[in-house]
C-alpha cells in the first residue's frame, strides 16, 4: 500500500473525528465517555488494513512521545488487520463485524485487536501488555480509540463512511446511556 495513501486515510480519519465531535460535545442528552472531559489530542495511525483514531490526553501523548524518541511504535501490539495477522500468532480480540464494542478489557500478547477489513469498534478504558523475550516489553492503556478495517481497493470516501457510521452508532448509545 502506497504511504501517501496511508497518510491521507490516516489524516482524513483524524479529521472526520474531531469534526464529529466538534459537532456533539455540546449536547447534553449524551454521556460522553469521561476521558473526553480532559484536554487532549487525536492521534491516527494506520497498520496495513486498519486505522485507529486514538483520544491521547497529557500522560498518554507523554507515553507516545518517550515511545516515538526510543522508536518504538506509539501503541505496539494494538492493532493488526486479520489478513496480516502472523500464522499462529493468536490476538485478544477478533472484530469481524461492524459496530463492536470493548470497554474496561485487559489483553497481553502479540496483538490485542486483530481486524477485519469490514470491522470496526470502539475501544474504552483498555490496557494492553506486551511480553518481551525477557519480562514484560511493554504496558499501556488506551482510554478511547476508534478502530475500522479496509481493504486495499476501498476508497477512503468509503472508509470515511464507515468510520462516520461507527462514530454514529456510538452517539446512540452514549444517549441511551444518558437516560
Amino acid at each position: 500500500m502506497e504511504q501517501e495513501f496511508i497518510q491521507s486515510i490516516t489524516e482524513e480519519s483524524v479529521q472526520t473525528v474531531q469534526r464529529f465531535f466538534d459537532a456533539h460535545m455540546g449536547e447534553n442528552d449524551v454521556a460522553f465517555p469521561e476521558t473526553l472531559g480532559s484536554s487532549g489530542v487525536w492521534m491516527g495511525i494506520c497498520a496495513e488494513e486498519v486505522v485507529g483514531v486514538f483520544f491521547l490526553d497529557e500522560g498518554g501523548q507523554q507515553r507516545v512521545s518517550r515511545y516515538k524518541e526510543r522508536g518504538v511504535h506509539p501503541f505496539p501490539g494494538f492493532m493488526i488487520g486479520e489478513s496480516e495477522r502472523p500464522p499462529g500468532q493468536r490476538a485478544a480480540h477478533y472484530v469481524t463485524t461492524p459496530f463492536r464494542s470493548y470497554q474496561g478489557k485487559r489483553s497481553s500478547g502479540a496483538f490485542a485487536f486483530s481486524v477485519d477489513q469490514d470491522g470496526s469498534c470502539v475501544v474504552m478504558n483498555h490496557t494492553h501488555e506486551l511480553p518481551g523475550a525477557t519480562g514484560l516489553k511493554a504496558r499501556y492503556a488506551v482510554d478511547l480509540a476508534f478502530i475500522i478495517g479496509f481493504a486495499e481497493e476501498e476508497s477512503s470516501e468509503d472508509l470515511q463512511g464507515r468510520l462516520s457510521a461507527l462514530l454514529d452508532h456510538c452517539l446512540g448509545v452514549w444517549r441511551s446511556d444518558a437516560q
